[in-house]
């Protein structure tokens, strides 16, 4: 769009977080085998501009399909929610119900959750799942990271899905994406 808007060619430039996330040396065993970061959450009502209708129960059965994959596998893994003012605990309580020891929960009072964000957990992860596209992908990509993306809850456009799936693996079908974080485990 924007070669119809500008009388000039349109360059893009990535920005000083991105490029220190390419550019960190990965010496430290990763802490984490899996992060999956939730970019949405259940009764959000704070993202508008989605051009999307997003479904806050599919989103919710998508989250709890993915974390089931995830707690039946027995892999470490850090699971964060984005960032909000409001947090809703039906994600916390459906965890705790299932028991999964080795899925870290997102609380407040912990120290790896409140005060490091994405980028510090990508540096202690290997894998990292994304139900959402968002700013985490690109943060995710730029760390060279394995990268999962469920786009069943916004639909991208034919070329953005195109380079998208050069550098990650992207389905919008529920079941064939836990199959692959499956496989990939």
């Amino acid at each position: 769009e924007a070669e119809d808007r500008f009388g000039c060619r349109i360059r893009t430039a990535g920005s000083a977080e991105l490029e220190r996330l390419a550019a960190v040396k990965r010496t430290e065993v990763p802490r984490f085998r899996v992060l999956y970061a939730t970019t949405n959450y259940y009764e959000n009502d704070l993202y508008v501009s989605s051009p999307s209708l997003l479904q806050d129960n599919e989103l919710f059965r998508s989250q709890k399909a993915i974390l089931t994959v995830l707690g039946e596998s027995g892999v470490k893994t850090a699971f964060k929610l984005h960032p909000a003012p409001i947090h809703y605990d039906n994600l916390r309580e459906w965890l705790r119900a299932r028991r999964y020891p080795h899925i870290t929960i997102p609380k407040q009072d912990r120290p790896i959750f409140r005060h490091e964000g994405i980028p510090h957990l990508l540096q202690r992860s290997e894998t990292v799942i994304l139900d959402f596209p968002s700013t985490t992908l690109l943060q995710a990509l730029a760390a060279g990271k394995t990268v999962f993306v469920l786009t069943r809850h916004l639909t991208l456009i034919p070329e953005a899905r195109s380079l998208l799936e050069r550098c990650a693996y992207v389905t919008d079908d529920l079941d064939l994406f836990t199959r692959m974080i499956r496989d990939h485990l």
